[in-house]
C-alpha cells in the first residue's frame, strides 16, 4: 500500500514534502470552433497547489531549478479519486513567496505556494489544446 504522505515528484525527482497540497478538478465547457464543430476534448482539468508553511532556500531552489527547466513538468502527487497517487502534466500559474528569514542559521521561506495547472492536449490530433 502506497504511503499517505503528502509527497510530491516534479519531473521525477521527488521534491520538499509541502505542508498542504490542495487538488483542485474542474470541468472545462465544449466550445465551438470557428466552423461550427464542437471538437472532443477532455472536459476535467486539475490544478494542484503546493503549499509549504516554511521552507528552507535549498529547498525552494531544487524546486525553482526544476520548474524553470521547461515550459511543461511531469509531477506526482496524491490523487483524491483513487486515493493513490496520480502523473500529471502542468505548467507554472502562479508561484507566492511570503517572508525570507532565517531560522538557526538557515535561510528560509514562508508561506509559499506553488499553482500547477494540468496541461490540456488533444491526443487525437496532437495539437495542443485550449488551456
Amino acid at each position: 500500500m502506497e504511503s499517505t504522505k503528502n509527497w510530491i515528484e516534479i519531473n521525477g525527482i521527488r521534491v520538499a514534502e509541502p505542508s498542504s497540497t490542495n487538488i483542485r478538478i474542474f470541468r472545462s465547457s465544449p466550445r465551438r470552433d470557428a466552423y461550427g464543430r464542437m471538437p472532443v476534448e477532455k472536459n476535467t482539468k486539475r490544478e494542484v497547489t503546493l503549499e509549504y508553511e516554511s521552507i528552507s532556500d535549498s529547498d525552494l531552489e531544487a524546486i525553482m531549478t526544476q520548474l524553470n527547466s521547461g515550459i511543461y513538468h511531469t509531477i506526482r502527487h496524491p490523487d483524491p479519486q483513487t486515493g493513490g497517487s496520480r502523473v500529471t502534466e502542468v505548467y507554472v500559474d502562479n508561484i507566492h513567496m511570503g517572508t525570507r528569514y532565517v531560522a538557526g542559521g538557515v535561510r528560509r521561506w514562508h508561506d509559499v505556494s506553488i499553482d500547477l495547472v494540468e496541461h490540456i492536449k488533444d491526443y487525437a490530433t496532437g495539437q495542443e489544446g485550449r488551456e
